[in-house]
């Protein structure tokens, strides 16, 4: 049998027979050769030599003792652009010979927190992608940058040499369609905020409070659910607002449905946007406008980026540009 046969036709069962190991002692010589003795992993790795049983990317493993994992500290969160943004990671990840240990955790409790970081010291992890969307993340982001890579998804920074970071221009973007509403007619643009402490909505608030007629009674601060879109909607009306932009598409929903039940016209009497451009937000009554972010792409770059400090590279900082989305809640120009 010639190499290339053995090669696709043993399975890992046949190399454990043939050095007299069980099959979970093999896959710990390929994945996590550290815990093996020297002997039993020597004797493991001549078997697999001999037969030519090793993909290329495992065979670098072995000789690297690299585990080929990274890790990600996530959030939890079920909002679309968190999922596409782990499609990214995952998919890059692979086409990268990577592989990903996710790690959901609840920033508001510390003993979730803990737990996480326990989990990354005790594998044999690469480099870690820290969602750092709240002030609290990019805390831990600077703990974990202490003794690995770590690629910070973050319009924060934490003043660490060895972090790169990936973010999407929050700013540009909310400073487009803030523009687009003012050029669209109105004049008292109320805001309904995400939660204080998360980074992109606090951005999102302040280039809002950099409007030159901007009213602070005219703010609300949501939990970006669409049930505080419209509560936050109910108070604006009232306080006399003729457009409403709402921190991300769910809330702007909120705000659509109070609008509605309330019959008052969008965009003629009150304008609405949102962010995210969220599926399904071409089919809102009427038709959101607001902000496009190339979630996919901001996890494959940072796949990239922590595979280029992995590897030894220096740290670097990427920003990604946002897209404004023009539809029917507002007044055409």
């Amino acid at each position: 049998m010639s190499r290339s046969e053995n090669r696709s036709s043993l399975t890992l069962r046949d190399v454990a027979r043939m050095a007299g190991v069980s099959h979970q002692t093999v896959s710990r010589a390929l994945n996590h050769p550290d815990l093996l003795d020297p002997g039993t992993l020597e004797r493991v790795r001549t078997v697999i030599d001999e037969v030519g049983y090793q993909p290329s990317a495992v065979a670098r493993r072995l000789a690297t003792r690299r585990s080929g994992l990274i890790g990600v500290l996530d959030t939890g969160s079920s909002v679309l652009g968190q999922i596409l943004l782990n499609t990214g990671i995952v998919t890059a990840a692979a086409d990268a010979g990577l592989s990903v240990r996710m790690i959901v955790c609840d920033w508001e409790g510390g003993e979730s927190l803990d737990s996480a970081l326990r989990s990354f010291w005790a594998e044999q992890l690469e480099g870690v992608i820290v969602m750092a969307n709240t002030t609290l993340a990019v805390r831990v982001a600077s703990l974990v940058a202490a003794r690995m890579p770590v690629v910070l998804v973050s319009g924060k920074e934490i003043g660490d040499a060895h972090v790169s970071r990936v973010l999407i221009d929050q700013a540009g973007g909310t400073a487009a369609l803030l523009d687009l509403i003012e050029r669209s007619g109105y004049s008292r643009i109320g805001h309904i905020a995400g939660p204080a402490g998360w980074v992109d909505a606090d951005v999102r608030r302040q280039v809002w409070e950099s409007l030159p007629h901007c009213d602070s009674a005219l703010l609300y601060q949501g939990d970006w659910s669409p049930s505080s879109g419209y509560e936050g909607a109910a108070i604006l009306v009232e306080r006399g607002v003729d457009a409403i932009f709402a921190a991300n598409d769910h809330m702007a929903l909120g705000a659509l449905h109070f609008l509605a039940d309330n019959a008052v016209q969008v965009p003629e009497e009150v304008g609405v946007v949102g962010f995210d451009d969220v599926l399904g937000s071409a089919h809102y009554q009427p038709p959101l406008t607001t902000v496009s972010q190339p979630f996919e792409n901001l996890g494959r770059r940072c796949v990239k980026l922590l595979a280029e400090l992995i590897a030894g590279g220096a740290p670097s900082t990427e920003i990604l540009e946002t897209n404004l989305i023009v539809r029917d809640s507002l007044r055409h120009l």
